[in-house]
């Protein structure tokens, strides 16, 4: 458990680092969160062709926080049940 105690932490931190930089995000839709993981996922590839491992480990728990953030947010619809943001949600940056 010490591993996946170490690597659930560094996750917990990047959600940290993602909130303090994003703040709010439960505007988004289903549809913005999947193409935020799919730019996030896409980071990996270079680091992986290029053997940088370090920044590799990096993309790949940045990813595993946004699939955090996603259900974080569609939990805090849910309980204050709303299926989806409105309709007059921002636009994706």
């Amino acid at each position: 458990m010490e591993v996946r105690d170490s690597i659930f932490n560094a996750i917990e931190r990047e959600r940290e680092r993602q909130d303090a930089k994003f703040a709010n995000q439960s505007h988004r839709t289903d549809e913005e969160w999947y193409i935020i993981l799919a730019e996030e996922f896409g980071e990996i590839a270079p680091e992986l062709m290029d053997k940088e491992e370090t920044r590799m480990v990096t993309e790949i728990i940045q990813t595993a926080a946004v699939c955090v953030a996603w259900l974080e947010y569609r939990a805090e619809r849910k309980a204050k049940g709303v299926v989806s943001p409105p309709d007059n949600a921002p636009a994706h940056d």
